[in-house]
């Protein structure tokens, strides 16, 4: 298990994992790690910050983890976060770092934007602009003026940084 950082450890654990401050509750108090809540997202966008550690973010620094088919579409479903919690994220989160792992095991819960197949590969990608769209009533991120930071692959099972050969 990797260390949880400094700039995490505000954070409630669950099962040895930070719990992101975008993770609800069910009833019984039991962190629902598959799922966000929407009075979460939109906590962070009301108040500018990250949807991983609730910290400011610094505007133009935008940080997005996004699959071929939202980065060509510059959207996401999660608002930005710092580069230290999208890189955290990428190397603990269970959903992104073992390929085998899926959002979520009932379709029937999938908004109707939620792409249920995981990607083959994620981008890190930098974004100095976003804004809100609401696409079949699903409030999405729009992110503009960005770059590509750094790619990630499958390898074996698990998410590495691809190399440019």
């Amino acid at each position: 298990m990797i260390q949880i950082p400094d700039f995490l450890k505000h954070l409630p654990v669950y099962r040895g994992y930070p719990v992101p401050y975008f993770v609800p509750k069910d009833e019984n108090g039991v962190y629902q790690l598959k799922y966000s809540s929407a009075e979460k997202m939109n906590s962070c966008l009301t108040y500018h910050k990250c949807c991983v550690c609730f910290k400011p973010l610094i505007k133009g620094d935008y940080w997005f983890i996004s699959g071929p088919m939202g980065l060509q579409s510059q959207t996401d479903s999660h608002p930005p976060m710092h580069k230290c919690c999208a890189e955290y994220s990428l190397k603990v989160c269970p959903h992104l770092f073992f390929e085998k792992t899926h959002r979520t095991s009932d379709e029937s819960f999938a908004q109707a934007f939620q792409i249920t197949q995981k990607p083959k590969e994620f981008f890190l990608v930098k974004a100095m602009k976003f804004s809100t769209v609401i696409v079949g009533g699903v409030k999405l991120i729009k992110y503009a003026s960005h770059t590509v930071d750094k790619q990630y692959e499958y390898i074996n099972g698990e998410l590495s940084l691809k190399s440019n050969k």
